[in-house]
Protein backbone atom coordinates (compact mmCIF):
# COMPACT_ATOMS: atom_id res chain seq x y z
CA UNK A 1 0.00 0.00 0.00
CA UNK A 2 2.58 2.65 0.96
CA UNK A 3 4.86 1.73 -1.82
CA UNK A 4 1.74 1.77 -4.51
CA UNK A 5 1.11 5.59 -2.62
CA UNK A 6 4.36 6.64 -3.17
CA UNK A 7 4.37 6.02 -6.71
CA UNK A 8 1.36 7.20 -7.58
CA UNK A 9 2.80 10.46 -5.37
CA UNK A 10 6.39 10.30 -7.31
CA UNK A 11 5.83 13.08 -10.12
CA UNK A 12 4.44 15.62 -8.31
CA UNK A 13 3.55 14.60 -4.65
CA UNK A 14 -0.05 14.31 -5.60
CA UNK A 15 -2.24 11.24 -5.81
CA UNK A 16 -2.21 10.31 -9.73
CA UNK A 17 -6.06 9.36 -10.36
CA UNK A 18 -4.94 6.43 -12.56
CA UNK A 19 -2.41 5.43 -10.08
CA UNK A 20 -4.87 5.43 -7.20
CA UNK A 21 -7.39 3.30 -9.02
CA UNK A 22 -5.08 0.71 -10.43
CA UNK A 23 -3.68 0.34 -6.58
CA UNK A 24 -7.72 -0.07 -5.73
CA UNK A 25 -7.59 -2.99 -7.84
CA UNK A 26 -5.03 -4.53 -7.14
CA UNK A 27 -5.72 -4.35 -3.14
CA UNK A 28 -9.33 -4.55 -3.66
CA UNK A 29 -12.33 -2.22 -3.45
CA UNK A 30 -12.37 -0.20 -0.23
CA UNK A 31 -8.75 -0.72 0.38
CA UNK A 32 -7.58 2.87 -0.38
CA UNK A 33 -8.95 5.25 1.78
CA UNK A 34 -10.94 8.31 -0.27
CA UNK A 35 -8.80 11.06 1.87
CA UNK A 36 -4.82 9.88 1.84
CA UNK A 37 -2.65 11.86 3.83
CA UNK A 38 0.19 10.41 1.14
CA UNK A 39 3.45 12.46 2.95
CA UNK A 40 2.82 10.71 6.16
CA UNK A 41 2.44 7.93 4.25
CA UNK A 42 5.49 7.98 2.18
CA UNK A 43 7.19 8.97 5.26
CA UNK A 44 6.34 5.38 6.90
CA UNK A 45 7.73 3.69 3.82
CA UNK A 46 11.10 3.04 5.77
CA UNK A 47 10.12 1.06 8.29
CA UNK A 48 7.01 -1.03 5.99
CA UNK A 49 9.86 -1.91 3.47
CA UNK A 50 12.19 -3.38 6.36
CA UNK A 51 9.21 -5.27 7.58
CA UNK A 52 8.64 -6.52 3.97
CA UNK A 53 12.59 -7.24 2.96
CA UNK A 54 12.73 -9.06 6.76
CA UNK A 55 9.84 -11.15 7.07
CA UNK A 56 8.17 -11.27 3.27
CA UNK A 57 9.36 -14.51 1.09
CA UNK A 58 11.60 -13.72 -2.43
CA UNK A 59 8.93 -14.60 -4.49
CA UNK A 60 6.10 -12.16 -3.02
CA UNK A 61 8.79 -9.40 -2.86
CA UNK A 62 9.46 -9.65 -6.83
CA UNK A 63 5.22 -9.77 -6.92
CA UNK A 64 5.30 -6.81 -5.27
CA UNK A 65 7.68 -5.14 -7.28
CA UNK A 66 5.59 -5.81 -10.75
CA UNK A 67 2.20 -4.23 -8.87
CA UNK A 68 4.38 -1.36 -8.48
CA UNK A 69 5.21 -1.07 -12.00
CA UNK A 70 1.54 -1.75 -12.85
CA UNK A 71 0.68 1.26 -10.59
CA UNK A 72 3.50 3.21 -12.76
CA UNK A 73 2.50 2.37 -16.10
CA UNK A 74 -1.40 3.42 -14.85
CA UNK A 75 -1.35 6.63 -17.34
CA UNK A 76 0.25 4.83 -19.93
CA UNK A 77 3.58 6.08 -19.10
CA UNK A 78 6.71 5.94 -16.42
CA UNK A 79 7.84 8.96 -14.89
CA UNK A 80 11.42 9.15 -14.12
CA UNK A 81 10.12 9.73 -10.66
CA UNK A 82 8.28 6.72 -10.38
CA UNK A 83 11.02 4.42 -11.60
CA UNK A 84 13.66 5.92 -9.21
CA UNK A 85 10.94 4.96 -6.38
CA UNK A 86 10.44 1.86 -7.53
CA UNK A 87 14.40 1.22 -7.96
CA UNK A 88 14.56 2.18 -4.58
CA UNK A 89 12.14 -0.04 -3.41
CA UNK A 90 13.60 -2.58 -4.87
CA UNK A 91 16.95 -2.44 -3.91
CA UNK A 92 15.94 -2.37 -0.44
CA UNK A 93 13.81 -5.10 -0.36
CA UNK A 94 16.09 -6.92 -2.29
CA UNK A 95 14.59 -7.35 -5.71
CA UNK A 96 16.67 -7.65 -8.89
CA UNK A 97 16.14 -4.25 -10.89
CA UNK A 98 16.62 -6.81 -14.04
CA UNK A 99 13.00 -7.94 -12.96
CA UNK A 100 11.72 -4.27 -12.79
CA UNK A 101 13.27 -3.58 -16.43
CA UNK A 102 11.28 -6.64 -17.57
CA UNK A 103 8.09 -5.65 -16.24
CA UNK A 104 8.33 -1.97 -17.30
CA UNK A 105 9.62 -2.72 -20.70
CA UNK A 106 7.28 -5.30 -22.22
CA UNK A 107 9.50 -5.73 -25.18
CA UNK A 108 12.90 -6.84 -23.41
CA UNK A 109 13.78 -9.91 -25.11
CA UNK A 110 16.15 -11.04 -21.97
CA UNK A 111 13.63 -11.33 -19.53
CA UNK A 112 13.06 -14.90 -20.02
CA UNK A 113 9.49 -16.88 -20.91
Amino acid sequence: FAGGVAVACAADGTAAPEAMAELERLLGPGAVPPELKPAVIVADLPGRIERVRAGVPPLRRAQVLRDLCVIARADGHVSEAEMAVIKDIAVRVEVDLELVSCVLDSTSSGCGS
